[in-house]
């Protein structure tokens, strides 16, 4: 929280409203860490301090007064849009509600090596806002809550955010935060999580427009502090909130090392990993609008969608770092790019690849999209049906829509007459060499050799023993095709059962009997 008492937006009140019922009285205001005392605040802080997180950043003072020469990224969050983080470093910042974000950035494992944090006093919010801190509905005491009246659980805010910073800190990482002593000593203090705190500092208010007799407290914690056993963290009060009586209190302490035994480790593990945390934080951002404010953001929600006719698939970044989607959907769902849906229903694989991908629970798909693929399936599967009944050899053309054949006769060795078995259908490119006629003055009857090649259909069933056998229509170069045996497609149709094939008739009969009714009249 910086200088100056600043209101918030009201276009972005509705978000504090959904997360607390009292904010309307108590957290419309922001009350800013004056700049000066966050700069001396920040003097029992990491030296090395690559990146730093402010999970409500306000106008940025809280985070101007921590940065230092080595710092070269800082991150934002707050609902008002006017934060003003520093300059000449870069930075990322979200506008978006804390505790709505909070439950992105864990999805996607968001870690920060120093986290500073001086969060909305006295305001109670929805407890499942938090429920990726392990055990908190278990650990917390009761008066962590709000009344047992209410039908959704709440947690007060200072708790909140005390625990949610230090779930999002490296192993070796600290934090530093800003809040009422009171509820400070009353919610933070009996639980079992403030063993992490390393130092407590207690200051007179040094807030405008809020009552003076407040005392501010300034927790330091960090993820691998543990206190000696038996020992308990003991407040330490200053009579002044003046910028310089802060810093000549805190500098001697810098160089305790038995409250900074975690300080060793943090000095190589910054530099090495905040970049890819920072791209952690830029992606949950862009999920935070994606799913509360999708009209905002340039997909508008869609992982699927049409534009000028084509498949426009958008994987955000957010979905590739939480790791709970699978390799194989990620695929599917890049194969849909650029491509037209009936451009995808002509071939079975891209069809059943297609229909999987929009009718799957994991994407969001634009509903007019939706649409046109069952419109080209339903197509599709028109404008290839025949017009009369075909024969076995025909009804070929169309066994690669099919998983399994029934077995009519055992004259292939292996197969049982009334047993069905997989089917597999290959598009392969194959190659064969004919005579043909070439006629020369000196031989009439010369033969020409030519070697011809194209896309033709191979089938593939697996008999009792689980031997493969291929079905072909020219014989195959058994080194690029190496099955265990080779038939014809002869001996296919004789073998199996070739499933018959629905004809226009059959496929829209309403449709088929205007047309004939029309010839008919036609005739007469």
């Amino acid at each position: 929280m910086t200088q100056r008492k600043q209101s918030l937006h009201l276009d972005n009140l509705q978000e504090v409203l959904n997360a607390s019922k009292s904010s309307l009285r108590k957290g419309t205001q922001q009350f800013e860490t004056p700049f000066s005392v966050a700069e001396a605040l920040s003097t029992l802080l990491t030296k090395r301090r690559s990146m730093i997180f402010d999970p409500q950043c306000g106008h940025g003072n809280l985070i101007h007064g921590c940065v230092n020469e080595s710092t070269r990224i800082v991150l934002g969050s707050d609902i008002d849009p006017t934060s003003m983080l520093p300059r000449k470093i870069e930075k990322r910042h979200c506008i978006a509600d804390f505790t709505l974000l909070f439950e992105i950035l864990a999805e996607i494992q968001f870690q920060c090596d120093l986290i500073v944090a001086n969060p909305p006093f006295s305001l109670n919010w929805d407890m499942d806002r938090f429920t990726s801190i392990p055990s908190v509905l278990q650990s917390l005491p009761a008066q962590s809550f709000g009344s047992i009246s209410r039908k959704k659980p709440k947690i007060d805010s200072t708790l909140a955010t005390y625990l949610a910073c230090l779930h999002m800190l490296t192993p070796c990482g600290e934090g530093m935060m800003i809040c009422n002593h009171a509820t400070a000593k009353r919610l933070i203090a009996p639980h079992l999580s403030s063993s992490h705190i390393w130092y407590w500092l207690v200051l007179p208010n040094f807030f405008p427009g809020t009552v003076q007799e407040m005392e501010i407290a300034v927790l330091y914690f960090a993820k691998d502090h543990r206190p000696q056993p038996g020992s308990a963290i003991e407040p330490i009060a200053l009579a002044s909130a003046h910028p310089e009586a802060i810093r000549q209190h805190l500098s001697p302490l810098t160089s305790r090392k038995l409250c900074r035994g975690h300080r060793m480790e943090v000095q190589g593990y910054s530099d090495l990993r905040f970049q890819r945390q920072a791209d952690r934080f830029e992606a949950a951002s862009q999920e935070f609008t994606r799913r509360h404010n999708a009209e905002k953001s340039a997909h508008k929600g869609w992982n699927l969608y049409l534009r000028e006719g084509k498949i426009v698939a958008y994987l955000t970044p957010f979905q590739s770092l939480s790791g709970t989607i699978s390799a194989e959907k990620v695929d599917a769902l890049q194969q849909c790019h650029g491509k037209t849906p009936f451009e995808m229903a002509v071939m079975r694989d891209t069809r059943e690849t297609l229909l999987s991908t929009v009718h799957s629970d994991i994407w969001t798909v634009h509903p007019e999209l939706i649409a046109a693929v069952d419109h080209a399936v339903e197509a599709y599967h028109r404008s290839r049906c025949p017009f009369i009944r075909l024969s076995p050899v025909q009804r070929l053309g169309f066994l690669d829509e099919h998983d399994s054949i029934e077995c009519q006769s055992g004259l292939i060795d292996g197969f049982v007459s009334g047993k069905k078995y997989e089917l597999k259908s290959l598009t392969i490119n194959n190659k064969k060499t004919e005579y043909r006629p070439r006629p020369t003055d000196e031989d009439p009857d010369a033969e020409e050799e030519i070697l011809v090649s194209g896309d033709e259909l191979l089938f593939l069933i697996r008999d009792e023993e689980e031997y493969l056998h291929a079905f072909s229509q020219h014989e195959l170069d058994q080194k690029e095709h190496p099955y265990c045996f080779y038939h014809t497609l002869e001996e296919l149709i004789d073998t199996f059962v070739v499933p018959d094939v629905p004809d226009v008739a059959d496929r829209d009969p309403e449709l088929y009997n205007e047309f004939r009714g029309r010839l008919l009249a036609l005739q007469t």
